[in-house]
């Protein structure tokens, strides 16, 4: 999506299947033009609404920096990861009940062999409200946009930076949510 009303750049890297809220992309697009010297704006397949500014997006500015624009995702991790999973040989639903439910809280049986102690240290340090939200989030990927993705390469544009036989390990994992 070209922007020809300025010499700023917008694009949204999404395929066709990744549904974008209407609202995330009018954002992207007024924070583009709006702002000075801005002169890229890339919204990213998670892109959606933030509170004025979209989430999932990447600017380019010259002359300026705009701290509204880091976000909440500021000290997330991103990672790729290759496994020793063969593509070939993997199917998603295998690995869907292997994997099982990532989205709570740790078992009891781990929580069990925590230090407890050292548990309301992270809780001081952090300025989490209680220990029960630190308990909940404990073996997460963290709130909102984070996720664990299992993928396997369909296009390689650099020979060799990835093995396409193999199926890789995309996490981005949260700060904020304490995963």
């Amino acid at each position: 999506m070209g922007n020809s009303l300025s010499d700023t750049y917008i694009e949204v890297f999404a395929n066709r299947g990744v549904w974008i809220e209407d609202a995330a992309i009018q954002q992207l697009q007024t924070t583009a033009r709006n702002l000075a010297g801005m002169r890229a704006a890339v919204g990213l397949p998670d892109l959606h609404p933030g509170r004025g500014y979209p989430v999932g997006a990447a600017f380019f500015s010259v002359g300026r920096f705009y701290p509204a624009l880091v976000g909440g995702d500021i000290g997330c991790g991103m990672s790729l990861y290759s496994t020793e999973l063969a593509a070939h040989k993997t199917s998603a639903p295998k690995l869907e009940k292997a994997v099982g439910n990532i989205d709570g809280p740790l078992p009891q049986e781990l929580l069990d062999a925590v230090d407890m102690q050292q548990l309301e240290h992270i809780v001081q340090a952090s300025g989490v409200a209680d220990l029960a939200y630190l308990q909940d989030s404990l073996g997460t990927i963290g709130g909102g946009n984070h996720f664990a993705e299992l993928q396997v390469v369909d296009t390689l544009y650099e020979d060799g930076a990835l093995d396409r036989k193999r199926v890789h390990l995309m996490v981005h994992s949260g700060s904020r949510g304490l995963g």
